[in-house]
């Protein structure tokens, strides 16, 4: 489990992809205004729960603790997450390389989402 720090006053949260792509379950408080997107899709897919204030934070910390299957099943929903959106470096390139004349194009392999796909 992860908390992400400064959620809970209004400085904002901390960047909680780190601990999703650990597959840690995801808890974090109201104010992720900077980093609106990522904590939809956390909480979209089930991979992160948002608590109100310190006290809640302890409740569902020890509500995770005492449900190790919830727990393990929200850090998996994160870290799926997280993989779903590696690769787009390699697929920017490859896009790129086909607008070049073949004869300096780049031989290409394998990208990280080809070997993510096949390790599914």
């Amino acid at each position: 489990m992860a908390f992400v720090g400064g959620s809970l006053t209004n400085r904002g949260g901390q960047n909680m992809i780190e601990p999703a792509a650990y597959g840690a379950a995801v808890l974090f408080g109201p104010n992720t205004q900077n980093f609106q997107d990522v904590v939809d899709d956390l909480l979209e897919r089930g991979g992160a729960r948002v608590v109100a204030d310190g006290p809640s934070l302890a409740t569902r910390l020890v509500e995770l603790l005492d449900d190790p299957t919830t727990a393990a099943a929200l850090g998996e929903a994160a870290r799926r997450l997280v993989l779903s959106r590696q690769g787009a470096t390699e697929t920017t390139l490859g896009i790129l390389n086909e607008l070049l004349p073949e004869d300096i194009r780049l031989e290409t392999g394998s990208t990280e989402a080809d070997r993510t796909a096949d390790a599914a």
